[in-house]
């Protein structure tokens, strides 16, 4: 019965197949056929012949096969699969059906223009391609753009554009006779269809009572060969005990042997042993007899060695104290000689520690006066210590009092900012500063070569320099301040006051620092760095911005990836945005002409800023007294983002106590924190 339904779909599919197949050889050689017809504008300059096809993997496959043996005009040919518009480098012609594809074909002749690219299309309107083919009555017909095809530079042998269709009204009939024609195909199709489906229907239950009846024949047999095991099992066990018996009977039949013979040898022992009793007897009765004679013999002999011994040991004693008398006198001898030698030396001791005991008071009245001139030296260098703490607070209060009120920022940002400054000593060599003036505001913090008193000294300078040029800012009312613009001119500045020429050996003294402009008219924020970056905190999406390098201004949009000096980071409700600042100091550089970046940024409300030094990164401690770095900064900064600007400052402290432990500190700390308003 399976059989029949399988024979049935196949005589269905078969004819369908092969009238597809044979269709799928035409179009393919007629495509060929058309390149053969065709000069291109730059054929010289064609190597490889690349042909593109889009979305019909039979005509493709087909074309794969027909290129094996043919050529265009003696150069190799190439086939390629085409899905979108984007992947058209180095095609030369190009195979689109209309059934096949969405793509719009206007805009597809659009894309190509200019590129000595060939449209051969199927099923389309009139002189909507170049050539454009459909299939009627088992012929292919075309139509042929001429205007567009010689607009492009390419040239149809005439005797194959003759045979092209040359009206609209022509085409349109064909096309319509031939869509009538592949609706009725595309009926006859789906009622075969329909019918190969309950034909395959039929076909799944028939093959799951096979299945059903082979499952069935599996478990008997499976039934069959435990009992072949077992039956298997049982025969081998008997043959094992018959094996078992057989070799008891031989063990058995080989002890009776050795029984019969041990018992013929017992016999013979015994005969053995009642003979060597009767000579044991003889010999016992003799024995007796010689003990006898033996003890009269060994009374006479003990007797004669009492009265040797006696003798010997008189002898003995008498030889030992002599021995004893002579050592006695001898280990006297010897004592008194030891007795006069430990005399002699204990005298010689004894003028040895008057001796030493002299010394040991002149040492020490050398160091008692050495004492003395010590504490003189404790108290005086005690005394200068304070002065110099006493000068270094009072230089100090000179840095706070140079340092810009932080009411700008209370101004600017309408209390939603932190500032935390933590200094290694007394004084710092990192520092902020600030201004507002007409509709801008200007911040930056700055790391100085350095820390402590010759920190805070190069601090004093950039204050200084910094309020020069912005007061030079602000008489010219027509300038707009530019954040790499004020990082010049303080790298200028910095030069010129410290004499550096940048010459071998020379100290390079100088300012790492973050900078940045606010507008807020516009809400624009211009940002440039020395060494160090910005950090842009804002609830997602990714904004747009630009960079502007002097003297061209680049513009592009950031899309997550690594751009340059920009990086990104992603958390739960809000991205990180990190704008790398240049890799130079504000101070000698190997190229002094070098610009400094201006990176611009359109500002929203609620985003956070962040500028500050490595101090807090580079600072060692935790469990394996290890850097905190970057990254875990930034993680902190993404994490308390729904905090306010005061808590953020007290959580970065006790995160920087904690880290810190009991370790050294070892570098200045400053961060700026700063929430937008517009």
């Amino acid at each position: 019965m399976m059989r029949k339904y399988i024979l049935y779909i196949f005589y269905l599919i078969i004819p369908l197949s092969f009238f597809g197949q044979m269709t799928i050889e035409k179009k393919a050689d007629y495509i060929l056929y058309i390149s053969q017809k065709v000069t291109w504008p730059n054929q010289d300059k064609i190597k490889t012949f690349v042909i593109g096809v889009y979305n019909d993997k039979a005509i493709e496959e087909e074309l794969k096969t027909m290129i094996k043996d043919r050529k265009f005009h003696n150069r190799p040919i190439k086939i390629v699969s085409l899905t979108g518009t984007s992947s058209l480098k180095d095609i030369n012609m190009i195979y689109i059906n209309k059934l096949n594809t969405n793509i719009d074909i206007t805009d597809l002749v659009s894309l190509i223009k200019g590129k000595g690219i060939l449209i051969i299309s199927e099923n389309y309107s009139f002189h909507k391609s170049m050539i454009n083919f459909i299939e009627h009555k088992g012929l292919l017909r075309f139509e042929m753009n001429s205007a567009l095809i010689q607009s492009e530079g390419f040239k149809v042998a005439p005797l194959f554009a003759a045979k092209a269709i040359k009206t609209e009204s022509s085409w349109v009939n064909i096309y319509l006779e031939t869509e009538k024609k592949l609706k009725k195909e595309h009926q006859i199709v789906e009622q075969q269809q329909v019918k190969i489906e309950e034909q395959k229907q039929q076909i799944s239950i028939q093959e799951k009572r096979i299945e059903e009846q082979l499952n069935e024949i599996k478990i008997q047999e499976n039934k069959i060969n435990e009992q072949y095991d077992k039956l298997q099992n049982l025969q081998n066990n008997i043959e094992i005990k018959q094996k078992i018996l057989e070799e008891k009977m031989k063990l058995l039949a080989m002890q009776k042997r050795d029984i019969v013979r041990q018992q013929e040898e017992i016999i013979k022992q015994n005969n053995i042993l009642n003979k060597q009793k009767k000579d044991i007897r003889k010999q016992t009765h003799k024995i007796k007899e010689q003990k006898q004679k033996l003890n009269k013999q060994l009374a006479k002999i003990k007797m004669q060695n009492l009265i040797i011994y006696l003798g010997i040991l008189v002898i003995v004693l008498i030889i030992l104290a002599t021995l004893f008398i002579y050592r006695s006198y001898k280990i006297k001898k010897k004592t008194n000689k030891i007795l006069k030698q430990k005399n002699e030396e204990i005298l010689f001791q004894n003028e040895q520690i008057l001796q030493q005991k002299e010394e040991i008071e002149a040492q020490r009245d050398e160091i008692e006066a050495q004492k003395n001139i010590a504490l003189a030296q404790r108290d005086e260098i005690a005394l200068q210590k304070k002065e110099i703490i006493d000068s270094i607070h009072y230089a100090q209060r000179i840095q706070l009092a140079v340092l810009p009120p932080v009411k700008i920022l209370e101004n600017i940002t309408k209390n939603n900012y932190f500032i935390l400054n933590l200094p290694r000593d007394i004084v710092s060599g990192d520092y902020y500063w600030m201004i507002n003036f007409n509709e801008y505001s200007i911040v930056s913090a700055a790391d100085c070569t350095g820390h402590g008193v010759p920190g805070a000294f190069m601090s004093m300078l950039g204050i200084s320099f910094l309020n020069e040029i912005m007061n030079d800012t602000i008489n010219d009312s027509n300038h707009i301040p530019r954040a790499n613009e004020i990082l010049m001119k303080l790298r200028k500045k910095i030069i010129k006051s410290l004499h550096q020429t940048g010459a071998e050996g020379e100290q390079k003294d100088g300012i790492d620092m973050a900078l940045y402009v606010i507008n807020h008219k516009t809400n624009e924020l211009q940002f440039s760095g020395a060494n160090n970056p910005i950090y842009l905190i804002r609830n997602k999406p990714v904004p747009t911005f630009k960079t502007q390098i002097n003297p061209h201004e680049f513009k592009y949009l950031y899309d997550g990836q690594e751009e340059n000096r920009i990086t990104y980071l992603e958390a739960h409700s809000h991205f990180l945005l990190e704008i790398k600042g240049d890799k130079m100091p504000i101070g000698i550089h190997t190229d002094p002409n070098d610009f400094f970046t201006n990176h611009i940024v359109e500002l929203e409300p609620n985003d956070t800023l962040y500028i500050f030094s490595d101090g807090f990164a580079d600072q060692f401690g935790g469990e394996k007294n290890k850097k905190f770095k970057y990254k875990p900064m930034k993680k902190l900064l993404l994490s308390i983002q729904d905090k306010t600007m005061s808590e953020q400052k007290e959580i970065l402290l006790n995160t920087f106590i904690d880290w810190k432990r009991n370790y050294f500190q070892v570098d200045d700390v400053l961060i700026i924190g700063t929430r937008f308003q517009s």
